[in-house]
């Protein structure tokens, strides 16, 4: 409104002639019409007086005219009717037919002495019909008639009143604007100090889970930054802060794998392995909140066995009590705890390599944890081993 009141104001002058002189004008739709219509008229009036009297003469005045021919007419079929009376219908037709003759010859008689002999007139019309044509050349676009020019005429009238109470109108949106600014403000503060509180604790459980996952050493923070910008939305202090439909944060992962070492985005510095546990601790810690249905964990056992394997497992485990959990590993640990078991192999067909993922039994799967023992050869010492661990789920 501010940008359009500022050009209305630089065009005021131009509007203010322009309303002068359509208004002057006092153009009505349809006026332009009927000008052409009655110029025609009077610029032909003479033509017009001619051929009306000529017609009258024939129809009623001149000698052996169409009146007096078709009397004649009426009084042979009357002589007829009275001696055969089937000729009835044609005498009244003939009758008829002579009162609309004396009709049409009354009505072109008034026609012919309505006509006028203006010139003054004439010229009034032309000067009329010449400044609708300027208007309409002006105002009304190439095509446009009358309606395009007093559409005109109100379009400038809207810009000039904008102007005239424009100014009260910004006040009042900027009050408003004001106060869905200082709404947004206190919203997005409010949960930025949130996010703050949430992000420490999370840091805190994370780094407690990720110690059960063999990770020991390492820290990890959730960092909230915000984006300050010059008129931003949100401000606190001396500064103001881009805001967007989710708050003015932006929430990051830092990680130190290695004890000694300044935390750096999990994103850029950490492993398949340790993203996978990372993302293992979070999602252990959120289980209760997070809507997404389906987890896949690969290489989540890189770099670890033995005990921290065994939590590994049980912690996708927990989450597999409210989640699908998929997670392809080759720890015994990890594989004894899950609740069904597939065997991922390839083989060669018909000199095409195949990868084939066969469900296993419960038999089978012991069978094959007690490989990821042993390796290749099964003893009966890692099939005990593997019931025991498959049995202690």
């Amino acid at each position: 409104m501010r940008g359009r009141e500022k050009l209305t104001r630089e065009k005021l002058d131009l509007y203010a002639f322009q309303i002068r002189e359509i208004e002057a004008a006092r153009l009505a739709e349809g006026e332009e019409v009927e000008l052409e219509r009655e110029q025609a008229v009077l610029s032909n009036s003479e033509k017009l007086f001619s051929l009306a009297s000529e017609g009258y003469r024939l129809l009623y005045e001149n000698e052996g005219s169409i009146s007096e021919q078709l009397g004649a007419s009426q009084r042979a079929l009357e002589q007829i009717a009275g001696i055969d009376g089937r000729t009835e219908e044609m005498r009244q037709g003939a009758q008829a037919a002579g009162a609309q003759l004396e009709e049409l010859a009354r009505e072109l008689r008034r026609y012919r002495d309505s006509i006028q002999f203006d010139p003054a007139r004439l010229e009034e019309v032309r000067q009329r019909l010449d400044l609708i044509r300027t208007l309409r050349k002006k105002y009304g676009g190439r095509e446009g008639g009358v309606a395009a020019v007093l559409l005109h005429l109100s379009k400038i009238q809207s810009e000039v009143d904008s102007v005239e109470h424009g100014q009260e109108r910004i006040d009042r949106l900027a009050d408003e604007l004001e106060s869905k600014r200082r709404e947004l403000e206190k919203a997005c503060l409010a949960l930025s100090e949130k996010r703050q509180a949430a992000a420490k604790k999370m840091a805190k459980e994370v780094m407690s889970q990720l110690r059960d996952l063999g990770m020991e050493k390492a820290a990890f923070q959730v960092e909230v930054l915000q984006t300050e910008q010059q008129g931003g939305l949100v401000r606190q202090g001396r500064k103001s802060y881009q805001a967007e439909a989710a708050g003015i944060d932006k929430a990051r992962f830092l990680i130190s794998p290695n004890a000694g070492e300044e935390p750096k985005p999990l994103a850029r510095i950490a492993s398949g392995g340790e993203i996978s546990r990372v993302m293992l601790a979070v999602k252990t810690i959120l289980a209760e909140v997070d809507q997404v249905s389906s987890l896949v964990f690969d290489e989540i056992d890189a770099g670890i066995g033995g005990r921290v394997a065994e939590a590994v497992g049980r912690k996708l485990r927990q989450i597999g009590e409210r989640r699908q959990v998929l997670c392809i590993t080759h720890l015994p640990q990890i594989a004894a705890l899950a609740q069904a078991h597939y065997r991922v192999s390839k083989g060669e067909q018909t000199g095409r390599t195949l990868t084939t993922v066969e469900p296993l039994s419960e038999k089978e799967r012991v069978e094959e944890v007690a490989r990821m023992l042993g390796g290749e050869k099964v003893t009966e010492s890692a099939l005990r081993h593997a019931r025991e661990m498959v049995g202690q789920q």
